[in-house]
């Protein structure tokens, strides 16, 4: 990642993912971001996507998130 942002002139960035069409395939693309990112700490930021539709789930996946 640093090798893409450096020459860029890139300083930070963030990373946000695409939902799933359901709670569980979100819960592992939230997962992929947290890791990448987990890579590089120092450059950037994520998100995660969480969908109040989901209820409880959605409450368990903002807990493990935080």
């Amino acid at each position: 990642m640093r090798q893409e942002t450096g020459p860029l002139g890139i300083a930070r960035f963030t990373l946000m993912p695409y939902p799933a069409d359901e709670l569980a395939g979100t819960i592992e693309r939230n997962r992929q971001t947290a890791a990448l990112l987990g890579e590089h700490p120092d450059l950037g930021y994520a998100w995660v996507y969480i969908d109040p539709r989901w209820g409880d789930g959605a409450v368990r996946e903002f807990r493990r998130a935080v």
